[in-house]
């Protein structure tokens, strides 16, 4: 543990001066890194979390809906919305 906060950050926080690296590109795998705020080197182990977006392939808009004066289509193959 480290008086900066280097778990799960956005960006490299430098755990000897604290400077974030905000312009780091990723790499994948781990690599060390020279801070070039102090010139400390220390090690960055990317941590990625991939997530997923899906949809039906052909929506169904068959569904009509009103609400608060505004009209809506449903799908009914996977409840999309969109306006009417």
């Amino acid at each position: 543990m480290t008086k900066y906060d280097t778990d799960y950050t956005n960006y490299p926080v430098c755990p000897y001066c604290g400077h974030e690296h905000d312009d780091y590109v990723y790499a994948e795998g781990s690599e060390d890194y020279d801070c070039e705020a102090c010139g400390e080197e220390f090690s960055i182990e990317p941590d990625v979390e991939i997530t997923y977006t899906t949809s039906c392939k052909t929506h169904d808009y068959s569904d009509f809906r009103e609400a608060k004066g505004m009209k809506f289509e449903v799908c009914t193959r996977c409840g999309a919305v969109r306006s009417a």
